[in-house]
């Protein structure tokens, strides 16, 4: 293997939300997170880059006379603290979730918009360094920045806000309500053109423990069609500490090559002492259908500090090690 990227998450600031919520109507939030990162060994100074984390928006909910339900609403815009159109991938200003529906303890919740699928949702417990340039996403088993071709991607969820993305426009999606602690969601992306997209996903939470299993089908990956992903994972935590797995099937959405078949997985393991949280990340990711030698495996190491009940500082080191054949050094993320 050869070393392909090393990234040091200097500092950062997360504060949220940004105004205070009113009594009544509609409740304003946002939040904003810098860092001061280092990526690569040659890289000879720091850069400054805000992350996904960084967005204001609105939501509430009015009660309605259809069986109890309230209608629920969403609006959400992200920006790019660094005026960096590469960072946001769309520009300084870009939309996040934005959505309407409806929402009830006895039916569940249904929205339409542009959302998160579950499959992102879900993984969002797994990754301890999630929104940060250390996270476990968009390289498969690697950090940011150093995202494969796919435009399905990894940890966390999958990049973009796309019709193919993590985040998805023109998308319907139910959320069951939690019996005996188990819950269902569905979505359905309506894409056009007969490559409409679709995942359905279960989740168990109770206590400590969290298990979950997920499939997505993208009817149209950039030159790639009916591309898939399935994973399972779950995360146990005990007192002040907690481990986290999953496991990744690809379905060429992954490697982002016809029968490419790259399978992916994620550890994780954090123990809390006081406001300080440790943590600790492994990932790897391999062809299982060839000999094209296009994984990698990769680690982050680091601490989170609270410095309030809402700001967190936090830092940290991760590597990234690419096989002979890794497709490597692509930037080109979007917004997620």
């Amino acid at each position: 293997m050869k070393k392909s990227l090393t990234a040091i998450a200097i500092a950062a600031f997360v504060g949220a939300p940004m105004f205070a919520q009113a009594d009544e109507g509609p409740t304003v939030f946002g939040s904003v997170h810098v860092s001061l990162d280092k990526a690569g060994k040659d890289s000879p100074i720091l850069s400054m880059s805000s992350s996904r984390g960084t967005v204001v928006g609105v939501r509430g909910n009015v009660d309605t006379n259809l069986m109890g339900m309230k209608a629920i609403y969403q609006a959400g815009i992200g920006f790019d603290t660094q005026n960096n159109a590469d960072t946001a991938g769309a520009g300084v200003f870009y939309m996040r979730d934005t959505w309407v529906g409806l929402s009830s303890k006895e039916y569940g919740t249904a929205r339409g918009g542009l959302m998160d699928i579950h499959y992102k949702d879900v993984s969002k417990n797994v990754d301890p360094f999630l929104t940060t340039a250390l996270e476990g996403r968009l390289s498969g088993s690697g950090m940011r920045g150093n995202a494969k071709s796919s435009g399905l991607r990894t940890m966390g969820g999958m990049g973009g806000s796309n019709d193919d993305g993590g985040r998805q426009g023109h998308t319907a999606r139910y959320d069951s309500p939690s019996v005996s602690g188990v819950k269902v969601s569905a979505n359905y992306g309506f894409a056009g053109d007969g490559k409409d997209n679709f995942g359905i996903g279960a989740e168990y939470s109770e206590g400590g423990v969290l298990a979950f299993v997920d499939h997505v089908s993208i009817g149209m990956m950039g030159a790639l069609e009916d591309a898939t992903m399935t994973k399972i994972g779950g995360k146990y935590t005990m007192g002040d500490m907690s481990f986290a797995a999953q496991y990744e099937m690809d379905g060429d959405a992954l490697s982002g090559v016809k029968d490419g078949d790259m399978d992916m997985m994620f550890a994780a393991g954090t123990y809390t002492m006081g406001a300080t949280t440790f943590a600790l990340t492994v990932g790897m990711s391999a062809e299982t259908k060839s000999d094209a030698k296009n994984g990698n495996t990769s680690f982050a190491l680091g601490a989170k500090h609270a410095l309030a009940k809402k700001t967190t500082i936090y830092g940290g080191l991760g590597m990234v090690m690419n096989d002979e054949k890794a497709n490597v050094g692509n930037n080109a993320y979007k917004a997620g």
